[in-house]
């Protein structure tokens, strides 16, 4: 008797799930996704050097409207206290000393790749349906694409365009 209804009551919450769950794993729920677009800003030498992190000696109205719409980051920090490096970290998501890539422009003239499995995150973004763009800009004038220093070789185009013009419409 006690089996029985401890069955009952367990099939019944399964099913009781099941239906409640059903929703967020269809193929409508997951067609209607619409991916947040992401501006990635690197200024190098920035600091908090910013009107929405409480800098009072310089005006970024700009970039200050674009952190209050966004996403603002507050705690973060460097793995390297050098650029190439630190920007081997942020593309791969990994330790600098992990993927060998810990030494300032150690890898120039040897073809180094990264290890197996492991991808720029432009990679990863195109593969999930983003357009991605490397845009250097100084005085307000676009000057062609920013720094590829990455202490390794990449496979394939890291960037899909460095021009504005060239991004479609719309899209993420």
């Amino acid at each position: 008797m006690f089996m029985g209804n401890t069955m009952k009551y367990f099939s019944g919450i399964g099913i009781f799930v099941l239906v409640v769950c059903l929703p967020v794993f269809s193929v409508e729920a997951q067609s209607t996704f619409d991916p947040p677009n992401i501006l990635w800003i690197v200024g190098e030498n920035l600091k908090l050097d910013l009107g929405c992190y409480g800098a009072q000696h310089v005006k970024t109205p700009h970039l200050d409207g674009l952190a209050k719409e966004g996403m603002r980051y507050t705690k973060v920090f460097a793995t390297s206290p050098v650029c190439a490096p630190s920007r081997s970290a942020f593309f791969t998501g990994m330790y600098q000393t992990s993927s060998d890539t810990h030494n300032m422009r150690s890898h120039r003239e040897d073809d180094y790749q990264l290890p197996e499995g492991v991808r720029p995150l432009t990679h990863r973004l195109k593969a999930v349906g983003y357009t991605t763009a490397n845009i250097k800009t100084m005085n307000g004038e676009v000057v062609g694409s920013g720094k590829l220093d990455l202490n390794f070789v990449n496979e394939g185009k890291l960037y899909d365009t460095d021009r504005w013009e060239e991004l479609p419409k719309n899209q993420p």
